[in-house]
Order: C-alpha cells, then sequence, then structure tokens
C-alpha cells in the first residue's frame, strides 16, 4: 500500500536513481539543507500558482481521444484467472503532467549485501503530500530454470529501474483523483474500440503480426480468446491491447498469457505466422496494435 506523508518529508527532490556512496556528515548536512530549501521553494511556487483542475482534466481527455496515445496507454496481466487491466506507466506519466504541481521519482537508498534499497515517490507540492513505496531489489535474475548474480553495475541499474516502474506508477496514480483516473481509462478503451478509421479486419492482421514477431501464433490467440480470430470485436481489442503492451514493457512474459509458447521454439512459432500472412510482417512497436 501507498505510504502517506505529510511535510517535512525526509526525502530527496530530484528524479531519477543515484548509487548509495558514502559522504563526510558535513557534505550530508550541506545536501540535506539544499534539498529543504529547494522543496520550499517549489511549494511556494505550487501555491502561487495553483492548478486548473477543471484545465487538467481537459488536457487529460483530449490526451486520451488520441489513438497514439491510447495504444500505449492500458496495461493487462493474468491474475487468479481473470485478466486485470488498468493504467500503465504511459498513462500515469501523462496524467502527472497534466496535474501539475507534482514531482515523481525512483531512488536506490543504498546497496549492499547483494541487494538494493528502492524508494519510489510522488510529490504533490501544492497540498503537500507525498505517496512512497520503500521496497528491496536482490541483484539475481531467474532465467532457465536457474538464477543468475548480477555484479554489473548496468545490469543492476537495469533490475531495479524494472522493478520500480510498477511502484512508481502505483505513487503516481495514488496522487490523482480517482475519478479522473477511471474516466481517462474509459475514454481510452473508447478510443481504441472505435476511435479509428482502419477497417477492423486490418487492424486484426496488424495485431496478428506484432504478436507473431515476439512467437504468438494466431492458434494461440484464439486459446487465449476462446473463439476464433475471425469473431474478435472491439471489446477483444483492447483486451489484447494490454497484453501486448505489458509483453512490451517486460512486464510480463508471453508464456504467461499463452500457456502453448512454453511448448514452442519462439522462432518456429514466428516462422509459422510469417507463413500464414500473405503481407510481410508489420512492426513490433505499440503502433501495430
Amino acid at each position: 500500500m501507498n505510504t502517506i506523508q505529510q511535510a517535512p518529508p525526509p526525502m530527496p527532490t530530484h528524479q531519477g536513481m543515484q548509487s548509495g556512496t558514502t559522504v563526510n556528515a558535513g557534505t550530508a548536512l550541506t545536501e540535506q539543507s539544499r534539498a529543504v530549501a529547494e522543496a520550499l521553494g517549489k511549494m511556494q511556487v505550487a501555491k502561487q500558482f495553483p492548478r486548473n483542475e477543471n484545465e487538467a482534466y481537459s488536457k487529460i481527455i483530449q490526451a486520451c481521444g488520441r489513438m497514439a496515445f491510447a495504444k500505449s496507454a492500458l496495461y493487462s496481466y493474468p491474475k487468479g484467472g481473470q485478466q486485470v487491466s488498468g493504467p500503465s506507466i504511459r498513462m500515469a506519466e501523462m496524467l502527472i503532467r497534466c496535474w501539475g504541481n507534482c514531482e515523481t521519482g525512483l531512488k536506490e537508498l543504498s546497496q549492499r549485501n547483494g541487494e538494493s534499497e528502492m524508494m519510489a515517490y510522488t510529490w504533490d507540492y501544492e497540498t503537500n503530500t507525498v505517496f512512497v513505496k520503500n521496497f528491496a531489489v536482490k541483484h539475481e535474475r531467474k532465467a532457465g530454470g536457474s538464477t543468475k548474480k548480477l555484479t554489473d553495475q548496468r545490469d543492476i541499474y537495469e533490475l531495479t529501474a524494472n522493478n520500480g516502474t510498477r511502484r512508481q506508477r502505483a505513487t503516481m496514480l495514488a496522487a490523482i483523483p480517482d475519478y479522473i483516473v477511471e474516466d481517462a481509462v474509459a475514454v481510452v478503451k473508447q478510443t481504441l474500440a472505435g476511435g479509428s478509421d482502419e477497417p477492423i479486419g486490418d487492424r486484426i492482421r496488424k495485431m496478428i503480426a506484432a504478436f507473431g514477431k515476439i512467437g504468438v501464433t494466431e492458434s494461440m490467440i484464439e486459446k487465449y480468446l476462446g473463439h476464433e480470430i475471425s469473431l474478435i470485436d472491439s471489446d477483444a481489442i483492447v483486451d489484447l491491447s494490454g497484453v501486448f503492451n505489458s509483453i512490451k514493457s517486460g512486464d510480463f512474459k508471453a508464456s504467461q498469457y499463452f500457456s502453448d509458447l512454453s511448448k514452442k521454439e519462439p522462432e518456429k512459432a514466428v516462422a509459422e505466422v510469417n507463413e500464414t500472412l500473405a503481407a510481410p510482417p508489420q512492426s513490433t512497436s505499440r503502433d501495430d496494435i
């Protein structure tokens, strides 16, 4: 759950992650004083120029009505035999940007004993409310049934950043009123379902090609949906868009949605898809769905 703090929150005010380092007391005190002064300045500016909630809401709804944004605005993942969907990190970033007077970040507080202590936060300077999630990430990666210890700093950075994305998204969404998030999701679904002049048959064809690039065949999609590809409607396209976004972002593996994928060599699956397509396969970017 999100931890909600009131001033003065003892946290840094700049975004991004930094490695844990050893500093002397004087340097630490200077940095703390600078951070406090910077935070107070930002809160003062936020009070002088408060957000216009109606204007912010209008900007959010306009963004959700654009197909280019809507394609990356939702995620979907399997849980307890059901599909759970919601706003993606891309939507959370847009909401915070339009809402204004907020700062969000992901920081590495320390590294020791083969793990990183992390903090994700979103700070609303106007209300002086901070939403915080603290968590630890072990420096290891599981692959092929084995666990590999990570020692390279770039690998560790990528691991901690990937693990922190979901926590940061949660703090960002907590800072936005629920009704705005719900309305944004509803508009995105409407945009994905019927906001394109492109025939649904062409959209389905591009979707199959995009999934094929990650080894998901047409038959796997049909098994996931529980019916033939030809029966896909706008709701199914919205669902599959969320699935595709979750796989491409690295939050989930394709095999978590399509159980048959673990039984096939990815290269064979891709070849099977390509054989069924009359046209060359399309790009695998989110714009393909």
